[in-house]
């Protein structure tokens, strides 16, 4: 009887929570909204629609941004003086050849409209984020799971994300729907969320891992096919061979691949080549992650920390993409949940959402980038540990007061 009472006051206690939660979510988004659209910023976007114009002209986008930072931002001069003065410069090439098929529909309103476009593009991501949350997390009561949604929209990354232009939301909705649709025989669509996932390859690539742990051969197979056919069509558009596209894009990495705080920083004080440090840290941390994977593979739940985590650092990334620690928060909120709101796992939620709120000028100091990333590995640790023996589909016990688990941690 009392520990029902206390879980009852609990619940009531968390909807001021839930809301001062969404309404900082919520300050934060607004902020980065306007900041986007003021001058000099969105540069992310800026790039990709200057680079996405050149396609369109069966230019090699590549080829003017490499020559621009050799020639102090100078175009070639083989460029049409009316494609010049309207694409620009763009500055970073260095997304993988699919990523230009897929950023076609994204980038083809013209100068004036194109920020509202992209900007809309967000806003519809992250509802269908919140809506495969929803799904995730089924079957929480409806004021668990605005608890869940606010905690997964506490991350200053997302409107950091829509300030610099970049493609980190877009690619967390599409892990949102690969992970709604994770337990359900639907290979077409999972395999279709797996490859829109690669939008941002940074962050999507160790999807791949969850997929083929699970067998999920089919859904891998849907997904290597579009992509395939993403690469072909930038492959005939601009004439250029697969193996070209690839180099360039290696070229790319090691010309504007800089800042941020990864392992790889640690391989390249040993004296390693920055391309080869950031292969040989990605391929570790990719081979621990596919264990731990594996060890885990029946808990979903579990699998999504494990994603989240081994996403954030197993390569370069700045703090636009802690927008994928979303996935570490709902994973720990929906633990602590089943467990009955355990203090412990209450406690690293905390922490958790505390450090995804935390100024970005105030990560990028490196004694707090690095502290942020141990908590991180702490708090994945905590949360396997209050998973071990688990094999569930999304809080497929998440009941709170009808789980078993919530019964035993009374």
């Amino acid at each position: 009887m009392y520990f029902a009472y206390r879980r009852h006051a609990t619940n009531n206690s968390l909807v001021p929570v839930s809301l001062a939660l969404l309404l900082v979510s919520f300050a934060l988004l607004l902020k980065g909204t306007i900041q986007f659209f003021a001058p000099g910023a969105g540069q992310d976007f800026w790039y990709r629609w200057s680079a996405q114009q050149y396609v369109a002209a069966h230019i090699d986008p590549f080829r003017v941004a490499f020559y621009a930072s050799d020639n102090a931002q100078a175009l070639p001069p083989d460029i049409p003086r009316q494609l010049a003065e309207y694409a620009g410069n763009p500055v970073s090439a260095v997304d993988p050849p699919w990523v230009f098929a897929f950023s076609a529909p994204l980038h083809a309103a013209s100068r004036p409209l194109a920020p509202i476009a992209f900007v809309s593009f967000q806003y519809v991501a992250l509802v269908v984020a919140i809506l495969c949350t929803r799904v995730i997390s089924r079957p929480l009561a409806p004021g668990q799971t605005v608890l869940l949604i606010s905690l997964f929209l506490a991350n200053q990354a997302f409107g950091e994300t829509i300030l610099n232009g970049n493609l980190g939301i877009l690619t967390l909705a599409a892990i949102a729907c690969y992970f709604a649709l994770q337990r359900r025989s639907v290979w077409l669509a999972s395999g279709t969320a797996l490859a829109v996932a690669q939008l941002k390859t940074t962050i999507g690539a160790p999807l791949v891992l969850v997929a083929l742990v699970e067998r999920k051969i089919l859904s891998v197979g849907t997904a290597a096919a579009i992509l395939l056919l993403a690469t072909s069509w930038t492959r005939f558009t601009l004439g250029i061979d697969y193996a070209g596209l690839f180099q360039r894009m290696l070229d790319g990495v090691g010309r504007y691949s800089v800042g941020g705080l990864s392992p790889h920083k640690g391989l390249m004080l040993l004296g390693l080549d920055k391309n080869l440090s950031i292969a040989t840290s990605g391929i570790l941390i990719l081979a621990i992650a596919a264990i731990l994977e594996w060890r885990w593979r029946r808990d979903s739940i579990a699998q999504m920390g494990i994603f989240a985590v081994c996403s954030r650092v197993f390569t370069y990334h700045l703090v636009i993409d802690n927008v994928v620690m979303a996935f570490l928060v709902m994973a720990m909120a929906i633990t602590w949940i089943e467990s009955g709101m355990a203090p412990r796992a209450g406690i690293i939620l905390g922490g958790l959402v505390v450090s995804l709120l935390l100024p970005a000028r105030l990560t990028e100091i490196t004694a707090v980038g690095i502290g942020q990333q141990l908590f991180w590995l702490v708090a994945l640790a905590v949360l396997l540990h209050a998973r071990r023996g688990r094999a569930v589909a999304p809080a497929t016990t998440a009941h709170l007061g009808h789980s078993p688990h919530a019964q035993a941690a009374t």
